[in-house]
């Protein structure tokens, strides 16, 4: 479902706009910037469907943005992993030229 071309091109949209909705002043901005990628995508005859146990259905405008919203947390979420974990390399390197110096 992840490599789904619809979920892709979500992410995709998301990082386009992640700068933006991370500097965005209060939730109700946030809100309106995910709302205009439903829209994008929703122009384009994309859909937000969700799994029911009778098959796919299509979910509301609200969950949609709502659905948006969470792939800008867990980007943002999944950078600071990713910077995180490339500090924490760096600095063993460094410690391990360290001792290889002294």
């Amino acid at each position: 479902v992840r490599s789904h071309t619809g979920n892709l091109r979500a992410v995709h949209l998301v990082n386009m706009w992640q700068t933006r909705y991370d500097e965005a002043p209060n939730r109700a901005r946030k809100a309106e910037i995910s709302e205009r990628i439903v829209s994008i995508i929703q122009e384009s005859n994309g859909r937000f469907l969700k799994w029911e146990e009778t098959g796919w259905v299509e979910v509301a405008d609200e969950e949609a943005r709502d659905k948006i919203a969470h792939y800008f947390r867990n980007q943002r979420r999944t950078k600071t992993d990713n910077n995180t974990n490339k500090q924490s390399t760096a600095l063993k390197r460094n410690r391990s030229l360290t001792e290889i110096a002294v």
